[in-house]
Parts: C-alpha cells; structure tokens; sequence
C-alpha cells in the first residue's frame, strides 16, 4: 500500500493564532520578507500551514495513485508525481522513471512521433482540417486514411466538380457527358434553292396552204401559199424540289483541356 508522510503544520491550533486570509494578504514581512527581531507566530503559523497543506494534499493524490510520497526519497518523490500526473495522458503509461516520451503527440490520428517525440507541425494542420465532410484531392491513387487515418471514400470518377449553394445542395449528382441536339436547339435558318432556265417557250411551224381555182376540161389552176409561223406561249410550268436531309444524331461531347485526380471525402 503507498504512503505519505507529509503532514499539515499547526493542523490543529485555535484560529486566532494564525492570520486570517485579509491580514496575511497585507502583511508587511509577508509583502517584504522577514525582518531581525521576534518571529510573530500568527504569521508563521499561517505561512507553514498553507504551504504544508498543499504538500500534503499532493502527497494523497500520489497515494491514491499507487504511489509513495515520502520526503525522505526526493528521486522516488519525483517519479511518482511524473507518473500520478502524466497517467491521464490517452493512457500512456511512464517509464520507471516517470518520464513520457511520446505524451502530447498521440493525439494525431493514427501518425507516430519519432524518437524525440516530435510530429511535423503541417501533419498536425492537415489532420485538425481532416474532419468528417471534409474533401481531399491526390494525384495518386493513395487513401488519406493510411496517412491521417479515419474513413474515406473515393468519389465516382469522370466528375467534373461544381460549386454547392443556394440551390445546389452539397453532394448533389447531376450533370451528363454529352446530349443529342434537337430541331428546338437549333438557331432559326433558311435553305436556298436555284432552278436554272425559264419555262416560257415557242415553237416554228411551217404552213403550207393548197387552193384548186374553177377551168375547162376539168382542170382548174392551183396556188400554193407558203408560210412559216410560231405557236403560243403555252409552256409555263412548275418545278417541286426536296432538300435531303443530313447529320447523323450523334451525341454532342463537351471536354475542355483536363488534369485527373483522386477526390477523396471523409465519412469516418
């Protein structure tokens, strides 16, 4: 069982021979120091009491540790307020000595100081910022988690990133690679078709016209006219066109210029 043998001075004299708390507040020697002359024993009795009684309550900490607090062992003393005070760090149990090696810095996720004890300070910056939601981008397909630890999870790749806000709630999918224009896509247009030659034309006829005039013997004289002539205009006419269509309905693609890298958000 440990001990303690450190004890309150004056433990048990009559409060009117020790210094209230106002009086020693103001005391002069206490302000000063001592001076030749008489002792007075209310300051005294109030000074030894203070200062043993915080001695003594350490020592009953130490010993309700497990551990000794005995004046006559200054070094075992020692170690035993190293390790009653330095046990509530995460666990980490001191040497024999009462001395930790590694005490502040085991509160970083998952990374081991080295041997003097000592984490890089931006391993500790880029760990506070690591929280849960928090997004971490690498250009190697590595897990932060194997370096900052906690849980990650990789975000589905061919994502092009957009910024969330009013309306664009954060985590939100959408989006496609490409869409297929439609006749309402298109800016208003025209075609223009030509149909070379006119339609109007004639025709030459040549006409020959017969005349028999009355004579003896039953022969009569003949004229012949001769003439050349056209015919109406009566060929104008239509034409009914159709204009192919073309293209092939094909997906319209918008890629610019990229860089591929890991997103990795931290759900653990």
């Amino acid at each position: 069982m440990a001990r303690s043998n450190f004890k309150v001075f004056a433990e048990a004299v009559d409060s009117s021979k020790v210094l209230s708390d106002a009086e020693y507040a103001v005391n002069t020697q206490r302000i000063g120091g001592v001076v030749p002359g008489l002792a007075a024993a209310d300051l005294h009795n109030k000074l030894y009491k203070q200062a043993t009684i915080m001695a003594a309550a350490m020592a009953q900490v130490l010993v309700e540790q497990g551990q000794d607090a005995l004046d006559s062992d200054y070094a075992g003393l020692e170690a035993s307020i190293k390790k009653t005070f330095l046990l509530s760090l995460n666990g980490e149990k001191p040497d024999a000595k009462g001395n930790l090696q590694k005490n502040f810095v085991y509160s970083v996720e998952g990374k081991k100081p080295d041997s003097s004890g000592n984490v890089s300070l931006n391993i500790d910056y880029l760990n506070a910022m690591s929280f849960v939601g928090s997004v971490v981008i690498t250009r190697d397909n590595i897990n932060p988690g194997t370096r900052l630890g906690g849980t990650w999870q990789l975000l589905q790749s061919g994502r092009y990133i957009r910024t969330a806000g009013a309306g664009y709630p954060g985590g939100t999918m959408g989006g496609s690679d490409g869409f297929t224009l439609g006749v309402n896509n298109l800016p208003a247009h025209g075609h223009e078709a030509t149909i070379y030659g006119a339609g109007n034309h004639k025709h030459d006829i040549y006409v020959s016209n017969w005349q028999t005039h009355g004579g003896s013997g039953g022969a009569g004289s003949q004229a012949h006219e001769r003439r050349w002539g056209e015919t109406e205009e009566a060929g104008n006419h239509t034409h009914q066109i159709t204009i192919k269509s073309t293209g092939n309905g094909e997906k319209v693609m918008f890629e610019p210029s990229y860089l591929l890298l890991y997103f990795w958000v931290r759900t653990a």
